[in-house]
């Protein structure tokens, strides 16, 4: 990265950091100077409080009535600014550092379980893919973000975390012991002639450099023809990277540009020309409605500046940084302060996610006609499987989603997943009429 970009990122985090110490002191400047006082009602608030603390038939925690007056302020601003106690942000700040401890589990936005990674907590508890979570230790998450869901579940290794979830209408209740988790964050297959699939699960930092070391196992990068860029699922993360790694495929342009209040611009991030750049390859990107936040940022800069085809559904529609700032007390707060613009002056949000190229949805088409065909194939007595089959015949077939098929073995990922197999087929088009 270069002095200029550099120079803008360091910019930007100092105005960030500038405009939390003065933050209180401009919002009241602000309503002072419309004739208002913006602490008028402070004096019924702390009334309140003295009331509960005082008169309540139970003697409450002034600790929790304060935090839960503070989630609650926060809790009116928007979906993704979050305010995080003391014990969870400890977590949060272990987990920026690589480590991890959870029940084994990716849910999507509709708070459905995508994936119940072998082995792990949630396996051994009997989660499923496809079990829907309703609520998390008796609280419900009807309105709660994936992120947030996701802090819910993890805690100190070896405690336990209750999950109610529903399955095919019943409801299930199930105390789960949580772990170690580990997942791979960066995957990549070699599918021949100079073609190679990347699946990327979050933006953590130094993701960027390592899809490149894995690449560079396999080919000068440069000399790479097609990428098939997975972002399906992947909540975001530090955008930074999400900048990295489209400037990989960019020789110059506008990557993002960040505004602030009133459309002001506080940032911009330019692509440089490189000589590990992998511009002549054929680009196509995987999104569907959980690729959020850098994802989009990613996918969205990619497509605007004509780079890359993007394959699957529309996004989830997060087109706004956080900001985190630390108190004293261990806890802190993640605030929205800005929102980006991509290339072609387009904004992510709720009411216009990323609009795919080529739209082809995850769905089953044919369940029933999948799960005879694993039938027929299992090792079992044809008695008993006629048996099956039959049965299975009688019951009345639906779409539904699929979670996305994660496996070692790249062919069953390609025969089970209709958006993987459209790119595939895509770039091995392309590469057969290059030829």
């Amino acid at each position: 990265m270069s002095w200029v970009r550099l120079i803008r990122g360091i910019s930007y985090s100092s105005l960030a950091l500038i405009g939390g110490i003065t933050l209180g002191y401009s919002t009241v400047h602000t309503a002072w100077s419309l004739g208002t006082d913006p602490y008028k009602d402070f004096d019924i608030f702390t009334h309140v409080f003295h009331i509960i603390e005082n008169k309540h038939v139970e003697q409450p925690s002034s600790e929790l009535l304060i935090h839960s007056a503070i989630d609650g302020m926060v809790d009116q601003l928007d979906e993704h600014s979050w305010y995080i106690p003391p014990e969870k942000y400890k977590l949060v700040q272990k987990e920026a550092q690589g480590w991890s401890v959870g029940i084994g589990i990716e849910i999507n936005s509709e708070h459905t379980i995508l994936r119940v990674l072998p082995s792990s907590p949630a396996a051994i508890a009997g989660l499923m893919a496809g079990d829907q979570i309703t609520h998390i230790d008796g609280t419900s998450v009807q309105r709660k973000s994936v992120v947030k869901i996701q802090h819910l579940l993890k805690g100190e290794r070896g405690s336990t975390v209750t999950i109610r979830y529903q399955r095919a209408g019943k409801e299930i209740e199930q105390e789960v012991t949580r772990d170690h988790i580990l997942l791979k964050n960066v995957e990549v297959f070699d599918l021949g002639n100079k073609n190679v699939y990347v699946q990327l699960n979050r933006f953590k930092k130094g993701c960027v450099q390592e899809i490149r070391n894995k690449l560079q196992e396999l080919y000068p990068l440069p000399t790479i023809r097609g990428v098939i860029l997975d972002l399906r699922d992947n909540p975001g993360g530090f955008v930074e990277d999400g900048v990295r790694l489209v400037d990989l495929f960019l020789e110059q342009g506008t990557i993002i540009t960040v505004e602030g209040r009133q459309e002001s611009v506080v940032a911009s991030y330019e692509a440089e020309k490189s000589s590990a750049d992998i511009i002549e390859a054929k680009l196509l990107v995987l999104i569907n409605k959980n690729s959020a936040s850098a994802s989009e940022i990613t996918a969205g800069s990619l497509q605007a500046h004509k780079r890359a085809i993007l394959i699957g559904t529309k996004s989830f529609g997060k087109g706004s940084m956080q900001q985190m700032f630390e108190f004293t007390n261990g806890s802190a707060l993640k605030l929205t302060i800005s929102r980006y613009v991509l290339p072609n002056g387009y904004h992510v949000d709720k009411k216009t996610p990323l609009e795919p190229d080529i739209f082809i949805s995850n769905q089953l088409e044919n369940p029933k006609k999948e799960l005879i065909n694993s039938i027929k194939a299992l090792n079992i007595p044809p008695e008993k499987k006629n048996f099956i089959i039959q049965r299975l015949s009688m019951l009345s077939n639906h779409r539904a989603a699929a979670p996305i098929p994660r496996s070692e073995d790249f062919q069953y990922r390609l025969d089970n997943d209709p958006q993987l197999k459209a790119a595939w087929n895509h770039l091995i088009n392309s590469s057969s009429s290059n030829e």
